[in-house]
């Protein structure tokens, strides 16, 4: 494996998830039988994603305050997701072309192993029994039976619900215990404000949504433009566009958020005598 870093990187340690999710598939991918059926990203890369925090944390490298933080950020980008409600067929079909469609898959495994790892050994269990059955190309089928051995008789109907129709996943409260303090934060969508594929390709504005934060802002159909400053799928960065109108330039800022919002669960760690989750 090649691993191209930043001359800024602070730490050696600030690489180590890349490392730990890369090096996980060493083992998920034989092992497991994997195919190449994208539809299944969900847990060959965020099941992967999930198992590389839990590696790092159960070997020193991280503590249970980076791993929380990791959660929180993972379920602040999936909760926020503008995509989050995309099928499995539409996540294949538009990733390519889409960063949010590329990255569901991540979140979703990641929150749905956290959510079935009820008492820190579940997902370990499951993978176990995965392996006696490595004879048969992975399926969600087997995943959701292999899920069902250690008690979650209930899964193959979330990955049916919560992956493959798209309905956003509800998780059960409290995943840390008593380790952790749960809170709910507010969270809009990403929103550009009009159609960003076709915008890029043409360099002209197209598909401005009347009232979006970008119609208050003064973008409107036929400008030309160009992104200077966006953070694509992140509602709170300041987006800042050169626009231009005949002989005129002018730089339009806003944020690109959506109207409505939804909630995602945030921790803190907990002072609890001799907790480990």
């Amino acid at each position: 494996m090649v691993l191209e870093l930043s001359g800024d990187t602070a730490q050696p340690v600030d690489a180590a998830d890349g490392f730990a999710h890369e090096l996980f598939h060493a083992w998920n991918a034989h092992r497991l039988n994997r195919t190449a059926d994208e539809r299944l990203y969900w847990f060959t890369e965020g099941v992967t994603e999930y198992y590389g925090i839990v590696t790092l944390w159960r070997s020193g490298i991280w503590n249970f305050g980076q791993v929380l933080s990791r959660f929180n950020t993972v379920a602040r980008q999936y909760f926020g997701s503008p995509v989050r409600n995309y099928t499995a067929d539409e996540m294949v079909e538009r990733r390519k072309s889409d960063f949010n469609a590329e990255r569901l898959p991540y979140l979703q495994g990641f929150l749905l192993a956290a959510h079935w790892n009820t008492d820190g050994r579940t997902m370990d269990r499951a993978l176990r029994s995965l392996l006696k059955t490595d004879r048969h190309p992975l399926s969600n089928q087997r995943i959701a039976d292999a899920l069902s051995v250690t008690g979650l008789a209930n899964a193959g109907q979330e990955i049916e619900r919560f992956v493959m129709r798209g309905e956003t996943i509800q998780l059960r409260s409290r995943i840390w215990g008593a380790c952790a303090a749960e809170s709910a934060l507010e969270i809009k969508q990403f929103d550009i404000g009009f159609d960003s594929d076709d915008s890029k390709k043409t360099g002209i504005v197209q598909g401005v949504r009347e009232g979006s934060n970008a119609w208050e802002a003064g973008v409107r159909n036929g400008q030309q433009w160009a992104p200077m400053d966006v953070t694509w799928g992140d509602p709170s960065y300041l987006v800042d566009l050169e626009i231009r109108e005949g002989q005129r330039t002018r730089r339009i800022k806003y944020y690109p958020a959506s109207s409505s919002a939804s909630h995602a669960p945030q921790y803190i760690p907990t002072s609890s005598p001799g907790c480990d989750p």
